[in-house]
């Protein structure tokens, strides 16, 4: 659950950070809140304040449950960043800038996947409602001559009366040898 932005409950607390206006190398030291519409920074004095809305922050990296620090920047200012080495304001800023934290980043880099995986998911299913066959398809496309096998070959050798196409034939020597005779099969002798 998130807390009430309009709740000034946080509002109050002011933390320690660093500002860097972008412009030079040189960084200052400032204080910061959390306020209703956005991070308040007093830049020169206590009473003007730069706001940074919160839908304008990005973070250094995503803002974790137990971070101790964060790097904020805002598209609001290009080139400026605010580092605020403080736990309690990493934790409090997470309930009123959800889109920083670990999870909406996971989300983010989710979105990609699962579009693919729904736009797969219904182009098979609108193939199998189409009743489309792929396989069919790559057949319908192939040649219609095809050469055709040789008929079958009678093989006395093998099976008396059995006919077996020549590629198939398990036993058929190389045209070069002639097949080994087979031995004649012996009646079993009955034994009294």
């Amino acid at each position: 659950m998130h807390s009430d932005p309009s709740q000034p409950s946080t509002a109050a607390a002011a933390y320690y950070a660093r500002f860097s206006d972008g412009k030079s190398a040189s960084s200052r030291d400032v204080s910061v809140q959390l306020g209703i519409t956005g991070v308040e920074i007093s830049v020169v004095a206590p009473d003007e304040m730069v706001i940074w809305p919160y839908e304008s922050l990005k973070a250094g990296e995503p803002v974790r449950t137990h971070a101790i620090d964060v790097l904020l920047t805002s598209t609001a200012h290009p080139g400026a960043s605010l580092f605020v080495p403080s736990a309690d304001f990493a934790r409090s800023l997470r309930d009123f800038a959800p889109h920083l934290t670990a999870h909406a980043e996971r989300l983010r880099n989710a979105r990609p996947w699962i579009i693919g995986a729904a736009v797969a998911a219904g182009l098979i299913a609108i193939i199998y409602a189409a009743g489309w066959s792929p396989i069919r398809s790559i057949a319908s496309v192939l040649p219609a001559s095809r050469t055709r096998l040789p008929p079958t070959v009678r093989v006395p050798t093998l099976c008396p009366g059995a006919t077996v196409a020549p590629e198939t034939a398990v036993n058929a020597a190389p045209a070069a040898r002639p097949m080994l005779p087979v031995p004649p099969r012996v009646a079993p002798s009955a034994t009294v």
